[in-house]
C-alpha cells in the first residue's frame, strides 16, 4: 500500500508516490454534480493519461455535456459520457456497454448523491444492525443518533457505523455504545474533504469516498 504522506521532491520537481497505481480508466458516478465535476477535474489533472468515463443521469445531460465542452481539449477527449443510473441493474447501461466497461475500468469513484437513494427508518435500522447481528450490537440511543444524524442515507449510515465499530473494537468491548457515535460524528462529516471542504486527491487506500482499483 502505497503512503501518500512520504511525498517530496525529486530531481527539483515534486515526486508523487501515487502515481504507482495511477488511474488508466475510471468511472465516477454522480456527476455532473457538485463534488463530482470537481473530482473529474482532479483526476484528469492528478493522471495526464487517464481516461474517464462520466455517469450521469439522462435529466442531467445536458449540464454534463456543457462541463465536458468547457474542458481543455485534451481533457475532453479523454473523457466518455454514458447515460445511466446507479440505481438501476447494470447502471442503466446496455449489454455490451457494461460488459466494456467491466473488462477495461481500473478506477471507480463512486459520489452519487446518496439523497437520491433515501430508505425507510426500518430499511436504515436494518442496514445498521443487521451486519454485524450475532456478533456485536448497537445501543438503542446510538441507532438512534446514527439515524437521526444520517438523515437515512445509506452510505452516511454506513460510514458512522464502520468508524463506531472501528472505535468499540479498539475498546475490546462488543456493544456500540451512542458516545462511540457521538465521537465519530466529525470524522463522517468531513471525511474526504480537505481543511477548504474540497475533496481530496483520490487514493487507492481510502475506502470512503471514492475510488479505489476493480478486483475481478
Amino acid at each position: 500500500m502505497t503512503d501518500e504522506s512520504q511525498g517530496g521532491v525529486k530531481n527539483g520537481a515534486k515526486h508523487h508516490p501515487r502515481k504507482a497505481a495511477a488511474v488508466r480508466h475510471g468511472l465516477l458516478t454522480g456527476f455532473p454534480g457538485f463534488i463530482g465535476k470537481r473530482m473529474a477535474r482532479r483526476i484528469l489533472q492528478e493522471w495526464p493519461r487517464a481516461r474517464l468515463t462520466l455517469l450521469a443521469q439522462e435529466k442531467f445531460r445536458a449540464d454534463a455535456e456543457k462541463y465536458v465542452a468547457s474542458l481543455p481539449d485534451a481533457q475532453a477527449r479523454r473523457c466518455r459520457l454514458a447515460i445511466g443510473d446507479v440505481k438501476k441493474m447494470d447502471l442503466g447501461l446496455a449489454g455490451p456497454e457494461i460488459e466494456a466497461l467491466t473488462a477495461d475500468v481500473t478506477h471507480v469513484f463512486h459520489l452519487a448523491a446518496v439523497q437520491q437513494l433515501g430508505v425507510t427508518r426500518e430499511e436504515a435500522e436494518a442496514l445498521i444492525r443487521t451486519p454485524v447481528e450475532g456478533y456485536f450490537r448497537y445501543e438503542v440511543e446510538a441507532v438512534e443518533r446514527i439515524l437521526a444524524w444520517s438523515e437515512l442515507k445509506p452510505y452516511v449510515i454506513q460510514k458512522f457505523c464502520i468508524h463506531a465499530v472501528n472505535r468499540m473494537l479498539e475498546q475490546d468491548r462488543e456493544v456500540v455504545r451512542a458516545e462511540d457515535v457521538e465521537a465519530v460524528r466529525d470524522t463522517v462529516r468531513f471525511e474526504g474533504l480537505d481543511e477548504s471542504g474540497q475533496p481530496v486527491a483520490p487514493a487507492a487506500d481510502r475506502t470512503a469516498q471514492a475510488s479505489g482499483p476493480v478486483r475481478g
